[in-house]
């Protein structure tokens, strides 16, 4: 009898991992996009580590980023973008600051803030997770 219950209970939990991930459909950043898509995803990431990732580094005191002193300042972030283009929701999943994970409100909501701003005009319909700021290979 008590392995039936292990067994029911096991069943359950898998049948709501299964719905929760239905309910999400995660779109790896380029393998779903199409050319104009991906040269607008790209463009777009190249404009946010040249202004905002470097004003997020100022604003957090992370001078240099070497292995030695700091190899990680990051986000993993859901993206929505809906219809027109407008970032609908940008939710800070997970974020490291210096190789230690963080749950900083205040970080959390810099990378969301900085990733809602902009509009894109391809880019439409779209929910994905994609990973915002540098990890170095050390």
């Amino acid at each position: 009898m008590k392995n039936f219950w292990i067994l029911s209970a096991l069943l359950l939990l898998w049948c709501m991992q299964v719905k929760a991930q239905d309910s999400l459909t995660i779109y790896q950043v380029y393998p779903s996009f199409n050319d104009q898509e991906k040269a607008e995803w790209t463009a777009f990431q190249n404009d946010w580590n040249f202004f905002d990732y470097v004003a997020l580094k100022k604003k957090h005191h992370i001078k240099t980023m070497s292995c030695r002193k700091c190899e990680g300042f990051y986000a993993d972030i859901y993206v929505e973008i809906g219809g027109t283009g407008n970032v609908v929701k940008a939710t800070a999943l997970r974020a490291s600051r210096c190789g230690r994970s963080t749950t900083d409100k205040l970080l959390y909501s810099d990378f969301e803030n900085s990733v809602s701003m902009h509009h894109f005009k391809t880019l439409r319909h779209k929910r994905f997770i994609a990973r915002f700021g540098l990890v170095l290979k050390c």
